[in-house]
């Protein structure tokens, strides 16, 4: 069951056995299943609570528990009412509005007192009523039976809402001082069971570009006189939605985005035995999935494979983790040692090996930790990593070379933004190509730099090596499709203009031809560039560029790597 309750001393604490009598609380409860058609509101105070809920008709269910008779409390019973007035005045325009509760005044004529007196005027001017004529029988008992009345209702303003309505009997297993009133409506409320876990649910993408648009306008207008039939705005926007919900899910293909399950990287090997295992097993279900078909037993020799591959690599991680953590502890490894053991794998083991010794007896377990904890505590200084510095260097030499100020004129706008009478989608590709030309088109290295290393320069595509600029337009083999088929034109341009010596020549490496891409006018001598060749390869080294950058961010996204 779920609940929205709240308590005389939610805002102010008190410990129970000091609450006074008629300081309890109030409260909703619902079945787990109608939660997604519930809405818990603000309004109200510890006495007044009220919840919307989404059903045949939109319903504004209100509880109170209204204050105890005694010498001043017409005041706090007044502004209690005026809290639930608030609430209907809100609501009642849209909802059907239900007022329940221990109200601590009656309808009844037998008794007037200060409580009586007030709910019934505002009863009568609020519309309120318990849809049937009101009996006699009485919902409190004093304790000491020495008085009972009928102080607890369930008032509807649209007596078409109540079916039934009934005051239960004083039962003596009944420890309480009030019996239940119960009411029967005419409101459905389906029951929507809330996902466990919503990144349980596969992920599909609307192929619009393949969309059978005749199809589609055929269906729409089927359900177009329903609509123009139709008099309430509100069913003709459901017959609208569920109509074009109808025909988007016929003639739109998906794709899918994302399986079911939790996120995981698989590298480009497992990438490939895991598509094997794919085409395999259609080829089983095809020929009829039979148990002796010679293609279950390759599909379980694949699978195997699979789960060999998986588990190595899995293995190789943990070892290159445990190997930094000994060969360098700082806090960045620390943290992802913690967050990994946070998982919810149970593991046990008997042994702990520190520095090549196997430790068994629980008491040198105890001393290896300690002495290992208190060294990891000591600040030490961040090993400084030449490698990188080196690879840096020749980046950012790449850089100035295609940036090379010579080509550069004051007043003379770079060929990048010659973009007189163009389209907004050339702006988008000229500023793409502009920063990676400029070297603040952020990769994964340069994200390992910025972050002083705790984040890996590892390509998040294909898991290889480090991503730069010259990974992602050369080498990238996520990228290789894209790559292909608009490289092919660049080079198709430059052989037909100055033959393939030359193309061999100066464009024989990745970072030869990275700098082509990025800016053209550094082989503008060399290979002879016109204007009219220059043209043809700002374009098509734009397009390339976009292309890839839209490619990486898509596979990116669907990752969830940011």
């Amino acid at each position: 069951m779920e609940n929205h309750t709240r308590c005389s001393d939610t805002n102010d604490p008190i410990d129970s056995f000091k609450l006074p009598k008629g300081k309890a609380g109030v409260s909703i409860l619902w079945p787990n299943a109608w939660t997604n058609s519930i809405k818990k509101l603000k309004d109200g105070n510890e006495r007044v609570i009220a919840i919307l809920i989404t059903a045949s008709q939109e319903l504004c269910i209100i509880n109170a528990y209204m204050p105890t008779y005694n010498t001043d409390s017409q005041f706090e019973y007044t502004e209690c009412l005026d809290i639930i007035y608030d609430i209907i005045q809100k609501y009642q325009e849209t909802h059907k509005v239900i007022l329940c509760g221990d109200l601590n005044g009656t309808l009844l004529s037998t008794r007037s007192n200060k409580h009586d007196k007030m709910l019934k005027n505002f009863v009568a001017e609020m519309g309120l009523s318990t849809g049937q004529d009101i009996c006699e029988k009485h919902t409190f008992f004093h304790h000491a039976w020495s008085s009972s009345s009928q102080i607890d209702y369930i008032l509807v303003q649209d007596k078409k809402l109540v079916l039934n309505y009934t005051i239960d009997e004083k039962s003596s297993i009944n420890l309480s001082a009030h019996t239940s009133v119960r009411v029967i409506t005419t409101i459905d409320i389906p029951a929507k069971v809330k996902s466990a876990n919503k990144n349980r649910k596969a992920k599909y993408k609307l192929q619009w570009d393949q969309m059978d648009t005749n199809q589609y306008n055929r269906l729409i207008q089927q359900d177009i006189t329903a609509i123009v039939d139709e008099n309430n705005i509100n069913t003709q926007v459901d017959i609208l939605t569920n109509s074009l919900v109808r025909a988007g899910n016929i003639t739109i293909p998906t794709k899918l985005l994302q399986l079911k399950g939790p996120k995981w990287k698989a590298s480009p090997e497992v990438q490939i035995l895991i598509k094997s295992c794919r085409n395999i097993y259609k080829q089983w279900q095809e020929a009829g999935k039979q148990k002796e078909h010679p293609l279950a037993t390759t599909l379980k020799l694949e699978k195997r494979k699979l789960r060999s591959k998986v588990r190595m690599e899995q293995a190789v991680s943990r070892q290159s983790l445990y190997q930094q953590i000994m060969d360098n502890p700082n806090t960045q490894l620390f943290y992802r040692l913690i967050n990994r053991n946070r998982s919810s794998q149970q593991t046990s083991t008997n042994c702990l090996k520190i520095n090549r010794e196997l430790n068994f007896i629980p008491e040198d377990q105890r001393r290896s930790f300690a002495s290992y904890y208190e060294d990891l505590s000591v600040p030490k200084e961040e090993l400084f990593d030449n490698n990188y510095l080196n690879l840096c260097k020749i980046r950012q030499q790449l850089y100035e070379q295609a940036m090379d100020q010579n080509n550069l004129e004051i007043g003379k706008t770079a060929h990048v933004w010659k973009l007189k009478n163009q389209p907004r989608i050339e702006i988008r590709k000229s500023i793409v190509k502009s920063r990676m030309m400029t070297g603040t088109y952020i990769l994964q290295s340069d994200k390992h730099k910025f972050t002083h290393f705790s984040t890996e320069a590892t390509c998040q595509l294909c898991h290889t090596e480090s991503e730069d600029i010259v990974h992602m337009i050369t080498t990238c083999p996520v990228l290789s499709t894209i790559r292909e088929k608009y490289f092919i034109d660049i080079k198709k341009v430059i052989l037909d203009s100055c033959g393939p010596a030359k193309w061999n020549t100066y464009c024989n490496n990745k970072m030869e031809i990275t700098r082509l891409i990025l800016d053209w006018s550094n082989f503008k001598e060399s290979l002879s560039i016109g204007m009219e060749l220059a043209e043809k390869l700002e374009q098509k080294a734009r397009n390339l560029l976009f292309q890839l950058h839209i490619k990486r961010i898509e596979i990116l996204d669907a990752r969830n790597i940011k």
